[in-house]
């Protein structure tokens, strides 16, 4: 059970800094998806429930990294090569390999950190969080055999108006890039954890 693995996991360490941010490893499944909620309850039995079982998915190109297709360095940092050598606990990101890393966290609940409402619907409401974070001094830890699963999907309505809709991706390109100098502004550009190719 994730929460379990999540609860042995931070009990494991030692001086667990308020500031640490959990990546739980994303994958999805390859299997053309589904259209109706039927057709989706159908395929549950093909998600891995176990860490082997996920592993044996991978393995067999049944599953991947989540949106490796159209964002591959969404979740590149990760390494989930890495991941499925490695047993449970709790791993250090050293470095992030993109600034469009947008993995799925558990935070903890003080200090609180929402996302910036002025991101809503798709485009960059993650990584904006993901860059308030790295720029509040969070640490990044990846979890050990723990991983979530993502269903593929016919496209929602909003999805498919964002992917035909470019005037709306500069405009939320240009608020990332006024929300970034509000970072910089009031944080600095000194994170914790800072991208490899500056390193």
């Amino acid at each position: 059970d994730l929460q379990e693995l999540i609860i042995s996991s931070l009990e494991a360490q030692d001086n667990l800094n308020t500031k640490t941010a959990i990546v739980v490893p994303a994958f999805e499944t390859i299997n053309g998806g589904c259209d109706s909620q039927a057709e989706c309850e159908e395929l549950l039995p093909l998600v891995p429930e176990t860490f082997e079982g996920m592993k044996k998915c991978l393995e067999s190109e049944k599953c991947r990294d989540f949106q490796f297709a159209t964002n591959p360095t969404g979740h590149s940092t990760t390494e989930s090569d890495k991941w499925l050598s490695e047993g449970a606990g709790l791993r250090d990101i050293t470095c992030f390999k993109s600034p469009r890393f947008e993995p799925y966290l558990v935070l903890p609940n003080c200090p609180k950190i929402l996302y910036d409402e002025r991101f809503s619907g798709y485009g960059k409401n993650k990584i904006s969080n993901i860059q308030l974070l790295r720029h509040l001094s969070f640490e990044f830890k990846v979890l050990g055999q723990g991983f979530l699963t993502h269903v593929e999907h016919r496209k929602s309505a909003s999805k498919v108006s964002w992917e035909d809709n470019k005037k709306k991706h500069k405009a939320v390109d240009r608020m990332y890039d006024d929300f970034m100098k509000v970072v910089y502004d009031g944080l600095g550009n000194h994170p914790k954890v800072r991208l490899c190719h500056l390193l």
